[in-house]
C-alpha cells in the first residue's frame, strides 16, 4: 500500500514525466495496467492538481494475488 500511495503522488501532483519514471525505476515490476491512460490523462486534464479518494485491494485468486485501485478526483 504505502508503495503504491507513494507512486500515486507524481499523479496527484499532476506529474507525468515523474510518474513514468517511478514505474521505469521499478521496471514495473507490479505490472501497472493503466500506466498508459494514467499518463496520457496527466498529459492532457487541466486542473491543477488531483487527490486519491479511495485506495483500497481484491484478492484475484487462490494464490492471495491481488489488485490494487484507486479512485482519484481532479481539481
Amino acid at each position: 500500500m504505502q508503495f503504491d500511495l507513494e507512486m500515486l503522488k507524481p499523479v496527484e501532483e499532476r506529474q507525468p514525466e515523474e510518474f513514468a519514471n517511478y514505474i521505469r525505476k521499478e521496471q514495473d515490476q507490479r505490472r501497472i495496467s493503466g500506466f498508459s491512460p494514467i499518463y496520457s490523462l496527466l498529459r492532457l486534464i487541466d486542473a491543477e492538481s488531483g487527490q486519491v479518494l479511495r485506495y483500497d485491494r481484491g484478492i484475484t485468486d487462490q494464490y492471495n494475488s491481488t489488485v490494487t485501485y484507486a479512485s482519484m478526483a481532479f481539481f
